[in-house]
């Protein structure tokens, strides 16, 4: 009696471009457009408050990946964004990668397949976008900036009241016990 054995390893099938178990090549999806579009934001929270419609995309991805199976966990949204931001070409097997083994194939499968859908939505909305929305994308961060600013005056504002009220002896030991205030001002006005 003869017997086969399959000739393949686990790890050559996981190769780039390799066949998969039914002898289809592994599914790719060129991401560099939304990577680069992503890459002006810090975080997922940045992108959500600048474009809602960025929000509307990815949270419409994670609950169409999960509608009607309740037998698993739903996507997260932050580890949908973070494969969306670091990855030029989406397959499995990237996906694997940049999890590290901290999800199991199946779910590395769900991911990749919602990141896929997400970034051909996410493409299309980049392309509308207009020079109107990327200005506003600028002067949010500015506006961002300008409050930033606004909270340093009022605290320092704050702090002087503070120490003129209690007299001159207590100012002293007033500004003297809140060294980091002191510090954060120092260095805001520096770099101007």
């Amino acid at each position: 009696m003869t017997t086969t054995t399959k000739l393949t390893s686990a790890a050559h099938q996981r190769e780039p471009g390799h066949p998969g178990r039914r002898g289809r090549p592994a599914k790719t999806h060129d991401n560099r457009t939304v990577r680069q579009f992503l890459a002006k934001f810090w975080d997922l929270h940045d992108l959500v408050t600048t474009f809602r419609g960025a929000n509307d995309i990815l949270t419409g991805v994670q609950l169409l990946r999960t509608a009607g199976n309740t037998s698993t966990r739903g996507l997260r949204l932050r580890s949908l964004y973070h494969v969306l931001r670091h990855l030029d070409d989406i397959t499995v097997v990237a996906v694997q990668a940049l999890f590290r083994g901290r999800y199991e194939d199946q779910t590395c499968q769900m991911y990749a397949e919602a990141a896929r859908v997400a970034s051909k939505a996410l493409e299309r909305f980049i392309v509308t976008l207009t020079a109107v929305d990327l200005a506003r994308l600028r002067t949010t961060k500015l506006s961002g900036m300008q409050a930033v600013d606004a909270a340093y005056a009022a605290d320092a504002a704050a702090a002087e009241a503070l120490a003129l009220a209690m007299g001159p002896k207590r100012r002293q030991d007033t500004l003297s016990s809140a060294p980091d205030f002191q510090s954060r001002l120092r260095k805001k006005w520096q770099d101007f």
